[in-house]
C-alpha cells in the first residue's frame, strides 16, 4: 500500500492498494483519496468526505484493448461523507 499524507497528521489523503495473490481486491488497483470540504462562503468545515475508486489498467481488460484505447477504466466504488466533529 502507498499513502501520501498531505498537510494534516490525522488521515492520509490518497492510498493505493494493489491487488496481490493471497489478498485479492475487487479491482487490481484501489485508489481511496479522502478530503476535507470546506464552504468558500463560511468558516466552518463541512466534513470529510472518502471517495473510492476501482482500477482495471489496460492489461487486465481484453474489452479495452480491442478498442485501442490508451486509458485504464476507472470505476467508483465508494463514496461516503462524514460530518465535522462538533470539537473542531
Amino acid at each position: 500500500m502507498i499513502q501520501y499524507n498531505w498537510w494534516d497528521k490525522n488521515y492520509e489523503v490518497v492510498e493505493i492498494e494493489q491487488s496481490e495473490k493471497g489478498r485479492e481486491l475487487s479491482h487490481p488497483y484501489i485508489i481511496k483519496c479522502t478530503v476535507k470540504t470546506y464552504d468558500g462562503n463560511q468558516s466552518g468545515q463541512l466534513g470529510t468526505d472518502t471517495i473510492t475508486f476501482g482500477v482495471l489498467p489496460l492489461q487486465f481488460n481484453k474489452e479495452l484493448d480491442d478498442i485501442n484505447l490508451a486509458a485504464s477504466k476507472v470505476e467508483l466504488v465508494n463514496y461516503s461523507h462524514s460530518e465535522p466533529s462538533k470539537g473542531k
